[in-house]
């Protein structure tokens, strides 16, 4: 049984490097950009239409080591804007951004 709480965490020094994890990438491929995408976007609040998207794509800048899903219409039709993005950093898996095309 898991116990959910809430309230102010006792351990609030977040930029503490001993004992964080740091071995390898959080997000080490594809497979695991696109559970952890599918996760954050189930639990955003959208439009109808954006309720109805699924994953497109998966995209990974090999500059910056930061993977970007896609999520659109399920339909063959191209049409500009009508998507869902979130860039996540492979080192650590941080959110960067979430934007949806006009």
């Amino acid at each position: 049984m898991i116990k959910y709480e809430s309230g102010s965490f006792y351990d609030k020094n977040w930029s503490e490097i001993i004992g964080t994890y740091s071995k390898k990438a959080v997000i080490p491929d594809e497979e695991t950009a696109l559970k952890i995408a599918i996760t954050i976007f189930e639990g955003m609040e959208k439009s109808k239409e954006a309720q109805r998207y699924v994953p497109q794509t998966v995209f990974y800048d090999t500059d910056d080591e930061i993977w970007i899903v896609t999520f659109g219409n399920n339909s063959s039709r191209i049409a500009l804007g009508g998507d869902c993005s979130i860039a996540m950093q492979k080192a650590d898996g941080k959110v960067l951004r979430i934007w949806f095309g006009e």
